[in-house]
């Protein structure tokens, strides 16, 4: 029993006895007004016992919520799909794909999940520009040229994210969010593109078709022997990547 816990017992006795109006030569020949009195005290003391219990039990939950990270906050991106997989994360939103023109010399290289609801303004200035992106080929499924979607996650459990590519099995210790194919622009493009993993189960938007072809592609990444070790890795196969958290 602490500090706190046995100043807050004798607070309650003195209380108790100061409550008694009574001259204390009453209490002490009465007999029934001294059980009476006693019994009072054991419930208040009971009622005490319990919440003191109750809130070592809270405090016990909320340091063992920050020492494993299981209150989340783990954030990634879902690239094809339009929502997180159900009970180990929450969709913050869902969007699709954005990113510069893959001819553009100076288009930035990053991949961003667009919101479906813009709040725009009209401020005057210009030099950059984002376009839309779709799939570059049926690497993905039958998506060749369909716009690509996404979601935004927060991982209910876990703190870290990491994508590894090159696997779909999530290190020892890791749980996975989800799994899929390394992606990234086309080598021939003169923008640069990050790589990010699209997911095995790719979905796609219908009718986001760009016929001047100024959208963002993404293409599914091959391993290319000689400065890539060989093996593991192989010339005619794709990677592979995985989405971890922990």
């Amino acid at each position: 029993m602490d500090l706190h816990y046995t100043v807050l017992l004798f607070r309650l006795v003195c209380l108790v006895l100061t409550d008694n109006s009574r001259d204390s030569r009453i209490l002490l020949n009465d007999p029934s007004l001294l059980i009476s009195q006693t019994q009072a005290l054991e419930s208040k003391i009971q009622l005490l016992t319990t919440a003191y219990h109750n809130q070592q039990s809270t405090i016990h939950v909320l340091q063992s919520q920050v020492q494993t990270g299981s209150n989340g906050g783990a954030v990634y991106i879902r690239w094809g799909k339009t929502s997180c997989s159900a009970n180990i994360s929450e969709t913050v939103y869902s969007g699709f794909m954005g990113g510069s023109d893959p001819n553009s010399v100076g288009g930035a290289a990053n991949a961003v999940c667009l919101t479906s609801q813009p709040v725009l303004k009209e401020v005057g200035g210009e030099g950059q520009f984002m376009g839309g992106a779709e799939y570059g080929s049926n690497s993905f499924g039958p998506t060749a040229n369909n716009d690509v979607p996404c979601a935004v996650c927060r991982g209910l459990l876990d703190r870290s994210v990491l994508m590894i590519p090159g696997t779909d099995v999530c290190t020892p210790g890791w749980n996975l969010q989800y799994h899929g194919l390394l992606a990234a622009g086309h080598e021939t493009h003169k923008s640069a593109t990050q790589f990010i993993c699209v997911d095995h189960d790719a979905e796609s938007i219908i009718g986001g078709e760009s016929p001047l072809g100024l959208g963002r592609q993404i293409y599914a990444v091959r391993a290319r022997c000689g400065s890539l070790e060989c093996p593991p890795y192989h010339n005619s196969k794709e990677l592979t990547c995985v989405v971890c958290t922990k």
